[in-house]
């Protein structure tokens, strides 16, 4: 059984996988788990698709609630002391503006690479 909550995240991506690691230097205290998309026992465990993982970054907590994309970078800004004194700014219109534009850039780059990739657009 995955413990919760848990980071669902592409570990074929570079950006994905530094993405994670970033996360994991600030879990000091050890409270996420991380998943790769490519594990699919986690699509019968989890309230996901293998479809929408495929797309955007996701969260399920504690309670089965699942983030997706930004929602994801709130919540772990809350979820980190270090992060959290900085948190409350992405909680004003200005700074989810900001996260949701910062976000879908480098999606977007995400996506341009994936469809670079020779191995990615064989799956």
């Amino acid at each position: 059984m995955i413990q919760k909550p848990v980071l669902i995240y592409d570990g074929e991506c570079t950006l994905c996988t530094r993405f994670k690691q970033t996360v994991e230097r600030f879990d000091v205290d050890h409270k996420l788990t991380y998943v790769s998309i490519h594990q699919d026992e986690i699509y019968t465990e989890l309230p996901l698709t293998k479809e929408e993982c495929h797309k955007v970054i996701h969260l399920v907590d504690e309670n089965n609630q699942v983030y997706k994309g930004p929602d994801v970078i709130r919540y772990l800004a809350h979820l980190f002391p270090m992060v959290n004194n900085l948190a409350w700014m992405l909680e004003t219109d200005v700074g989810k503006k900001a996260l949701d534009f910062f976000y879908q850039k480098v999606n977007d780059i995400r996506n341009s690479q994936i469809n670079s990739c020779n191995k990615c657009k064989d799956e």
